[in-house]
């Protein structure tokens, strides 16, 4: 670490060290936004000529305020395979992540 420069100390030392947290945090963030119903209900209620829908919306206004549940409910299945897909990938990113920063962390005594 003597005598590097910002970038190659940030790019080689603190964004690897990084990456396993901030993975978590946009895995969170991406299933809490894609299932957040209040934010964009309570804001726009589906926009202007249904231009700010976000799948659990589309769901709640096609199946609840319009008495097409199965279309509610097959908006709603859609989303639960998307987001297995983004935990799984996500998670992958931060156990090699964390897998590969461990390396050298044992001493000889």
């Amino acid at each position: 670490m003597d005598g590097a420069g910002f970038w190659r100390r940030l790019l080689q030392i603190e964004l690897p060290l990084l990456l396993p947290v901030v993975a978590v945090a946009v895995l969170f963030g991406v299933v809490y936004t894609a299932t957040d119903l209040g934010v964009v209900y309570i804001l726009t209620g589906g926009g202007p000529a249904n231009t700010t829908h976000v799948l659990p919306t589309l769901a709640f206004q096609r199946g609840i305020l319009g008495a097409d549940l199965g279309q509610g409910a097959a908006i709603a299945v859609f989303l639960l395979p998307f987001l297995i897909v983004v935990a799984v990938a996500m998670l992958r990113i931060a156990r090699r992540a964390e897998v590969g920063g461990a390396g050298g962390t044992g001493g000889a005594r």
